[in-house]
């Protein structure tokens, strides 16, 4: 801006004027007004390529604009930035992404290179530098059923393009699946067993089991597993159980994708060795 004393007032705005050097044409002037966020910069767009303009600026009151400011001559370059081709999916698998573009999404200005941003929900922008006569990108070593977002940008010699919007996916897998009760509990007078491998993955493999239980009419829950399973051994028994008596199991089953619950009423065998009649799952959580 221009010394307090010559501003004579308080400053309205600027004209910036520019022009191509050496050559009769009039300046075309842009005007900025000042506002509570005004930074002292303007951006002129649409200009010729590798092309010298001559630039001045006046500031202006409400009494009328001050006198222009000596002439600066500066050179636009041979190209712009590249404008970014938007992402697609081509495919995707369990641990992987593979993604696509349009090489030729600008066909005025040359791409030099390219860079891939991803990140998880929550994690950090990573970044992978892709060479400019590329069109696809596989992005290796993701968690399965997980949602990532991924956004490119395009450069060369001027700069880098503006970014291409977020492109959200997922890789393949989710939650695990409940089994039905006859699939996953057996039981006699005093024992149940749950059968865990009878559970669905889901595509992502189960990383842990929290298994609880009670007998139906108590508050409190008694906790049989709460991790990973032996990889030998996928079953849970349940022993020391009253004949005839109803009982409540409630299982939470994690992996990558999330978490699910399920509940299961059963009774154990009287002692005449029949089983009490009742429906016997509830679904409680998927996510």
């Amino acid at each position: 801006p221009p010394m307090t004393e010559l501003q004579h007032g308080v400053l309205k705005g600027y004209y910036v004027g520019y022009k191509v050097t050496d050559t009769p044409e009039s300046f075309v002037y842009k005007t900025l007004e000042i506002g509570e966020e005004f930074k002292e910069e303007c951006h002129v767009t649409s200009l010729r390529r590798n092309t010298k303009y001559s630039v001045v600026v006046q500031a202006f009151n409400s009494k009328g604009a001050g006198p222009p400011s000596d002439e600066v001559t500066v050179e636009t370059l041979e190209n712009d930035p590249p404008q970014t081709p938007p992402l697609t999916v081509m495919d995707k698998s369990i641990s992987s992404i593979h993604l696509a573009w349009d090489p030729n999404y600008d066909k005025r200005n040359p791409v030099s290179g390219y860079v891939l941003h991803h990140k998880r929900e929550n994690g950090p922008w990573q970044e992978s530098h892709i060479a400019g006569d590329q069109s696809s990108y596989l992005m290796p070593d993701l968690q399965c059923g997980t949602k990532y977002q991924f956004f490119l940008t395009s450069y060369n010699s001027a700069g880098k393009g503006e970014p291409s919007e977020i492109l959200v996916a997922k890789t393949e897998g989710g939650a695990p699946l409940a089994p039905d009760k006859q699939s996953m509990l057996s039981t006699n007078m005093t024992a149940a067993t749950m059968n865990l491998i009878s559970w669905h993955n889901g595509g992502c493999p189960i990383t842990s089991f929290l298994v609880r239980y009670r007998q139906q009419q108590d508050i409190d829950w008694t906790v049989l597993n709460d991790g990973p399973l032996p990889p030998d051994n996928n079953k849970v028994d349940l022993v020391g159980l009253s004949p005839g008596s109803w009982y409540q199991i409630h299982i939470s089953a994690t992996n990558l994708a999330g978490t699910t619950d399920a509940e299961y009423t059963f009774s154990t065998l009287n002692t005449y060795g029949e089983k009490r009649n009742y429906k016997s799952i509830t679904l409680l959580n998927f996510a």
